[in-house]
């Protein structure tokens, strides 16, 4: 009988569809979207990751604490910049409203979904998606430490080589998908009145040149 062995959960645009893709490489499980438990899926859903490995699987939600499904499976949250988050909701999904609006309207969700999962005994981690940019490999070793499962370096370097972000043939790649892309977008003065209003979350999440989890 299949089980869920752990969770991937992010706001959407965190990333997730990229670390899915690794962490289930890297494992060498099958991984499901949040959309509908296995057997049944969409094939048209691109976190169906590999769904033909039998055995333990990840999932990928974006729930928020009360809306998490299960009460002893683990949970992973990646976090992303919510800036850029915003960013990428709107390039994506063709979102017609000003950058601006859309980023202050987003800040507050982004502020409650960290700081309620923060507290929340099912989270064993968390890795940051700037971070995961920058070393895949060191990040991608060091959630599965987390997790208490077993590190294969050259398995991670094997999933890392085949989902490179930037050969990514898909529609997420391109400028959303990058990191301080929220600098071009934004206005000077959205983003001041951001920081204004939400600096102090910014920075105890880590973003910010004070910045420390």
């Amino acid at each position: 009988m299949t089980a869920a062995l752990f969770v991937l959960n992010g706001l959407e645009r965190s990333g997730t569809i990229w670390t899915t893709r690794l962490l289930a490489d890297s494992l060498g499980i099958a991984a499901h979207s949040r959309q509908n438990d296995p057997p049944f899926t969409t094939e048209d859903d691109p976190a169906v990751w590999h769904l033909e490995r039998s055995g333990k699987y990840m999932r990928r939600l974006h729930c928020f604490v009360q809306a998490y499904p299960y009460d002893n499976v683990p949970c992973v949250i990646i976090q992303r910049d919510p800036r850029d988050v915003a960013v990428s909701q709107v390039e994506a999904t063709r979102i017609e409203e000003p950058y601006d609006v859309y980023a202050e309207r987003l800040l507050p969700n982004w502020c409650h979904f960290h700081e309620e999962w923060w507290t929340d005994p099912r989270r064993v981690g968390h890795v940051r998606y700037e971070d995961l940019l920058t070393n895949p490999h060191k990040e991608i070793s060091r959630v599965i430490g987390l997790l208490g499962l077993p590190i294969n370096l050259e398995a991670i370097d094997r999933a890392v080589q085949e989902h490179k972000f930037s050969a990514m043939n898909n529609k997420h790649k391109g400028r959303h998908g990058k990191a301080g892309t929220w600098r071009e977008a934004l206005s000077p003065g959205g983003a001041a009145r951001l920081w204004e209003l939400y600096g102090h979350v910014l920075l105890r999440f880590g973003y910010g040149s004070k910045g420390v989890l």
